[in-house]
């Protein structure tokens, strides 16, 4: 019984040493721009899933981190070389993309990813306002249109951020 239970741990340690190098060979192609998840397949989202929250999130974007938060997608950071900057704020909720109502995060990152260089038409409620989100009560005057260039960008430059985790960097 004991060379059993004794040959069931070693199986289980060399998994876990393979996981470790197939995570750390996925991370550092990734990172290299590899198309990894054509490679590894759903594997490769899992594990980079688990480390980035905001994977498969690269190439461009605006630069703006957001959480939901019941309802609403609420910015939690803008970063420094953002084309948002001095326009969209922390705690600014996203309302509309492209004149496209925002209900959902993916719905919002597909609109966001663009070309880089092409402009983008983003409509926040800033937090300046005080209030929840209701759009029946949304009026016009309340929002804020902006617009910005999409940019290239990696997410790496937002990861020492560590007061928020972001469900979504773009």
């Amino acid at each position: 019984v004991i060379g059993r239970l004794e040959e069931k741990k070693h199986v289980e340690d060399r998994f876990m040493v393979r996981h470790m190098q197939l995570e750390g060979l996925i991370e550092s192609m990734w990172k290299e721009g590899w198309d990894v998840e054509k490679l590894f397949g759903e594997q490769a989202n899992v594990i980079l899933r688990s480390k980035y929250p905001y994977y498969p999130l690269r190439g461009t974007g605006i630069g703006i981190e957001w959480m939901r938060q019941g309802a609403e997608l609420i910015v939690t950071r803008v970063a420094g070389d953002s084309p948002c900057r001095g326009k969209v704020e922390t705690g600014d909720t996203i309302c509309f993309v492209d004149g496209e109502l925002v209900t959902t995060e993916r719905m919002c990152e597909k609109l966001i990813r663009g070309e880089p260089g092409s402009e983008i038409s983003l409509v926040v409620l800033p937090k300046a306002t005080k209030r929840r989100l209701e759009y029946s009560d949304i009026e016009l005057t309340d929002l804020v249109e902006v617009k910005v260039p999409r940019m290239e960008f990696h997410p790496d430059m937002l990861r020492e951020h560590k007061t928020v985790t972001p469900d979504y960097i773009f």
